[in-house]
């Protein structure tokens, strides 16, 4: 990228202290907690303004970039020649080498993400239906030692029990740690971190804590990531672009059990026999 401000400042707040009362069968108690501080970003690219995210404001510069990656507004982070965001974080400004056809919606899109992610305008019809990734090999033991970081919970979801999380990730190794109210943010940030570090996406691993619609995946296959993990559920649709996308799909990822909804590289998983899966 070209010329850009840092994503730092002291004003940014994630969490919020306030009052509640907490009731059971026999009492009540007066309780002090924290709940997550709803962030809003309008997006304007090439003068336009493309989309609002309602997001945790953390990892903003991730954000924007793999949003737009996963989207297919780029193709590569080369593409952004400047991305700059104003005092208050709740505007940037993403210029691009190249123009890109931006036309207006007909109505304002909000995904499956419950956070109030507006989408102001299209490019033309991404056919990431048709796309397939490169499969990788992959082992029970890495997914399960991911399942088990993941289970010692993250900073803010440990407080708030109000965001996901997203991982990053190349075998065992956790290259990052994304946390956001929604999911699909979260998801964004994971793969924003991977293209600003250079990362062959490629080769990664995504593990999410949300569940995995066909929106989720189409962004998977978009940023030619293989390999998509939850410790949730996933959907029909969602299963069926799998398959038709070489993708391997694992779900209800715990330390110790894993549901394999799709492996391209071995068949072998859908026999009815039990069958060993560790070394």
């Amino acid at each position: 990228m070209g010329k850009e401000n840092t994503v730092v400042s002291p004003q940014v707040v994630t969490k919020q202290p306030v009052r509640s009362l907490r009731a059971d069968s026999c009492l009540t108690v007066a309780m002090a907690e924290e709940v997550p501080v709803e962030h809003t970003l309008d997006v304007v690219v090439n003068g336009r303004r493309a989309l609002q995210l309602v997001c945790t404001a953390t990892s903003l510069r991730e954000l924007v970039v793999g949003r737009l990656y996963s989207e297919g507004i780029i193709a590569a982070v080369g593409d952004i020649e400047s991305l700059r965001f104003d005092e208050s974080l709740s505007t940037v400004r993403v210029s691009l080498r190249q123009a890109v056809p931006l036309t207006a919606k007909a109505m304002e899109v909000v995904p499956t993400a419950v956070t109030g992610t507006r989408v102001f305008v299209e490019t033309p019809e991404q056919e990431s239906d048709s796309r397939k990734v490169t499969p990788i090999p992959w082992k029970a033991e890495d997914i399960f030692s991911l399942a088990r970081v993941f289970s010692s919970d993250s900073p803010m979801h440990r407080t708030t029990c109000g965001v996901h999380s997203c991982y990053l990730a190349q075998g065992a190794e956790v290259l990052c740690r994304c946390e956001d109210l929604g999911r699909h943010n979260a998801f964004d940030k994971a793969v924003g971190y991977g293209l600003l570090h250079g990362i062959d996406l490629k080769r990664c691993t995504v593990f999410s804590s949300g569940r995995l619609p066909i929106d989720m995946l189409k962004k998977a296959v978009r940023a030619g990531i293989p390999l998509v993990v939850s410790k949730s559920v996933t959907t029909d649709r969602a299963v069926r672009l799998a398959r038709e996308s070489d993708l391997t799909l694992i779900c209800s990822a715990w330390p110790d059990s894993l549901r394999v909804y799709h492996d391209p590289r071995d068949a072998d998983w859908f026999e009815e026999r039990p069958r060993s899966i560790c070394a």
